[in-house]
């Protein structure tokens, strides 16, 4: 179907060296959205790279890969096209990713987990001792999800705050125990128990994101989307499919299930 190419049919076509080549810094000029937002049509926005740049590139994580663990892609650096490849390995990933870079509507920035040929078991990010992801973005992503969608740190880059991240894909990972009752490293270095909203996914202030086809489980959420005050801190245009969500809660919490 459209999306099992993305876990099967692994074709990469301008791989990306560590560090990666050099490029342009991504675009974070903030798009004005008028109050009356008209519905998405998602069926003509789904993950396509229709016009995905000849230069952007493909990431490669795993054993043996030019990124040998998610925290040495340069996440705040993704352009417009690019794909990340994040492919199993036996041991758990134990690091967050924070994304705050943007794709285009015909050239989407893709996550994409690749499953083990043999067994078929997707990569695992585990929250259990996890090391929070270091960079710019605002302090309110620092430790809160396995996968952010946030902003960056006003002034970070030149960045004015207010820029979202948009179309972006993420696909194929399993994403565990970011729970009360597991500790993570946030990456002011502070050591201790994921919050009460812990979760798999977090995002407030994001527009057209897909998550699709993963597996989530043991976190005090599944997906946690937030939209608050300001234009910034809006989120529009989430698409939730084929995903596996259970046992995510935190015992005599009803607010986190």
């Amino acid at each position: 179907n459209f999306y099992a190419l993305y876990r099967s049919n692994i074709s990469i076509t301008n791989s990306a060296t560590n560090p990666p080549q050099s490029r342009p810094l991504p675009d974070r000029t903030v798009v004005t959205v008028t109050n009356d937002v008209p519905p998405w049509n998602y069926s003509h926005r789904l993950p396509n790279q229709l016009a995905r740049p000849a230069s952007a590139l493909d990431f490669e994580v795993g054993v043996g890969k030019p990124y040998t663990d998610i925290d040495q892609v340069p996440w705040e650096m993704l352009l417009p096209g690019d794909r990340v490849f994040i492919h199993y390995r036996p041991t758990a990933y134990n690091k967050t990713i924070v994304i705050t870079s943007s794709g285009l509507p015909d050239a989407w920035i893709e996550i994409i987990g690749v499953k083990d040929p043999s067994t078929g078991a997707l990569p695992i990010i585990d929250g259990d001792g996890a090391i929070c992801m270091q960079g710019s973005h605002a302090d309110y992503a620092d430790g809160t999800a396995l996968i952010t969608f946030a902003h960056m740190t006003t002034g970070a880059y030149g960045m004015v705050e207010g820029a979202k991240p948009r179309y972006i894909h993420v696909t194929g990972l399993e994403l565990k125990n970011a729970h009360p009752t597991k500790n993570r490293t946030k990456k002011t270095g502070t050591a201790g128990p994921w919050g009460e909203f812990a979760s798999a996914f977090y995002g407030i202030g994001f527009e057209n994101i897909c998550i699709q086809g993963n597996k989530m489980h043991n976190c005090g959420l599944g997906i946690f989307v937030n939209s608050i005050l300001a234009e910034r801190f809006q989120s529009r245009n989430l698409h939730i499919c084929n995903n596996w969500i259970y046992n995510c809660s935190s015992s005599g919490n009803y607010s986190t299930h």
